[in-house]
């Protein structure tokens, strides 16, 4: 009698526990990779809304300081508003003039331009703690009435 020797089968698959195993670490690297994509583009949101009310700013700074030295006048102490124009009514801004000593202006020879500019996320045309915001200030001389003669 001749005993058959057995061959070892060799294995062509995976066990169900080797799938639910890579299945599992396969999970969790895509949900790692999810919430990072996502905090990512909050910070890339934030970041975008935070540069534009910067720009914003300064385009305001710079249109009220050219009409400040233009015509040096106080006109009305301060200007509100949005950027309803531009598309971005959340955006809010307040530009205060004063040649107030008590503002660090001088009377008719130096003026005090302060500008703000803030994302108004909740609407209620105040600014809030959280919100974005940016705050530009400048001085303009009146030149037309300086007189080298003169000291204080």
């Amino acid at each position: 009698m001749r005993h058959r020797r057995q061959i070892p089968r060799t294995r062509t698959g995976h066990s169900l526990l080797e799938l639910i195993a890579a299945s599992t670490i396969a999970a969790i690297v895509i949900v790692s990779t999810l919430n990072l994509m996502r905090e990512s583009m909050e910070l890339s949101r934030d970041l975008e809304s935070r540069s534009l009310v910067a720009t914003l700013g300064m385009s305001m700074m710079e249109q009220h300081l050219g009409q400040v030295s233009a015509v040096f006048t106080t006109g009305p102490g301060e200007f509100d508003g949005s950027f309803q124009n531009d598309g971005r009514e959340d955006i809010r801004f307040v530009v205060t003039r004063s040649d107030s000593a008590a503002d660090g202006g001088i009377p008719d020879r130096l003026m005090v331009v302060t500008t703000t500019v803030w994302e108004d996320i909740n609407g209620n045309r105040a600014i809030d703690r959280g919100e974005p915001r940016v705050e530009y200030a400048s001085k303009v001389a009146d030149l037309t009435a300086w007189d080298p003669g003169i000291r204080n």
